[in-house]
C-alpha cells in the first residue's frame, strides 16, 4: 500500500513538479494516519486511494504553487485532517504556519503524525478559532 501511495502520488503530481523522498515521506505517513484516525473520529470521506491522491493531496499541492514566491505566512483555518495545509507546509516548507481548527474535540492534528514543524521545515502554531476571536 506505501509503494501504492507514494508511486500514484509522484506519477500524479509530476506534470507541475517532482516530489522529494522527504516529501512522499511525510505525506505517505499522513495518509497512513489519517486512515487509522478516521475509523474513529471520521475526519474525511475517502473512497480510496486514488481519490485521496487526487482530490485531497494533489490539490492541496497544486494550490501550494498558486501561493506567491518567498516567505509567507500562513493560516490554515479548520484543518482537522491537514488538508491542505499539511501537503502545502510539505512543499512550502519555509512558510509560517498556523492551523485553527473549528471544531474542538478534533485534534489538531492527529497526534503522532510527522508534521513539518516537528522536523524544523516550519513553525507551527496551535490554536482554536473561539479564543482567537
Amino acid at each position: 500500500m506505501a509503494d501504492d501511495f507514494r508511486s500514484l502520488l509522484a506519477a500524479t503530481f509530476a506534470p507541475y513538479q517532482a516530489l522529494s523522498e522527504i516529501q512522499l515521506d511525510a505525506l505517505h505517513a499522513h495518509y497512513e494516519l489519517l486512515c487509522k484516525w478516521n475509523k474513529k473520529l471520521n475526519l474525511w470521506r475517502v473512497k480510496d486511494i486514488r481519490e485521496a491522491v487526487e482530490l485531497h493531496y494533489c490539490e492541496s499541492l497544486y494550490l501550494a504553487r498558486t501561493l506567491p514566491p518567498g516567505s509567507l505566512r500562513v493560516v490554515d483555518v479548520g484543518s482537522g485532517a491537514g488538508f491542505p495545509g499539511f501537503p502545502i507546509a510539505i512543499l512550502r516548507s519555509s512558510a509560517k504556519w498556523t492551523f485553527w481548527s473549528l471544531i474542538k474535540e478534533r485534534p489538531l492534528p492527529p497526534r503522532g503524525l510527522p508534521w513539518p514543524f516537528e522536523s524544523a521545515c516550519c513553525g507551527e502554531s496551535r490554536g482554536r478559532m473561539h479564543k482567537a476571536l
